[in-house]
């Protein structure tokens, strides 16, 4: 109903007729998306490193905090140069870079180094740095000036949506698909599984050498190996919502590709 309103009224809220211009929907979709991927990362990571890895607040925040830096300092320096040369060039290494880095957070463990983390994180800085501001910029440029503030109004708009909508499926995602991944993994957990076996054997082993008897021990254990199980899904369900950002940046690359950037054309001053 509230498309319906906004292309039928005189004076819509939100001119919907603008996404007609398909550089500017293109431009447009490929901002949602990262910001999709941006959200969803801000909201994985710190849980991954707290919940997971054991880390505090301050421990999380002071290892992001160097690619907060690095995307604070690559978004103005790329919004100054992306007037001068063809936005794409800044565009889509950055989506690359981010796509990559973005990946390689997918594939993140309990052992994943902290220096590797941090890495991977600068790089995801980076290329988020080189993708935000060009984009913005590139969508608007394909505007007619009357045009200008619908854009950037639908732009904030889709913002805000990608960012609510993100937080939304990554919730869902991460809950659903831990369970999912902890019934996976249980049912491997038979008398037939010969690692699963060897493991409760030598747990049940250290539990009696501190004098604790047969059936506390075996129990114990059980509990131990089932606790081992739900860490490892929910690091599966984790490495799934980075993978997810990754495909995000993936579609928004697809998108900047189709995106025709017209050549600027110089007008000769006229001779008098």
């Amino acid at each position: 109903m509230f498309v319906i309103n906004e292309l039928t009224v005189s004076e819509p809220l939100l001119d919907l007729k603008v996404l007609k211009k398909l550089n500017f929907s293109f431009s447009l979709i490929a901002l949602t998306l990262i910001n999709m991927a941006l959200m969803g990362g801000v909201y994985a990571i710190p849980l991954f490193l707290q919940r997971l890895k054991g880390y505090t607040a301050m421990q999380t925040g002071i290892l992001m905090f160097p690619s907060a830096i690095v995307t604070g300092l690559m978004m103005p320096i790329s919004g100054k140069i992306v007037d001068k040369i063809n936005p794409k060039v800044i565009i889509l290494p950055g989506l690359v870079l981010l796509g990559i880095s973005s990946y390689q957070l997918a594939q993140i463990d309990l052992n994943t180094s902290r220096d590797m983390t941090n890495l991977i994180l600068i790089l995801r800085g980076a290329g988020l740095g080189l993708t935000m501001m060009p984009l913005t910029t590139l969508g608007m440029n394909v505007l007619p000036q009357r045009l200008i503030s619908q854009g950037s109004t639908l732009q904030n708009t889709f913002k805000q949506i990608a960012g609510s909508v993100s937080i939304t499926m990554m919730t869902l995602s991460l809950t659903s698909k831990s369970d999912i991944y902890y019934y996976r993994l249980s049912e491997q957990v038979t008398p037939f599984n010969i690692q699963a076996a060897a493991f409760l054997n030598q747990m049940q082993n250290k539990l009696a050498l501190n004098g604790i008897s047969l059936t506390q021990s075996q129990v114990q254990a059980k509990s131990i190996l089932m606790g081992l199980l739900k860490k490892q899904a929910s690091v599966d369900a984790f490495d799934y919502i980075l993978m997810l950002c990754a495909l995000f940046v993936l579609i928004a690359l697809i998108s900047t590709l189709l995106i025709k950037i017209k050549p600027k054309v110089e007008t000769e001053p006229t001779k008098g």
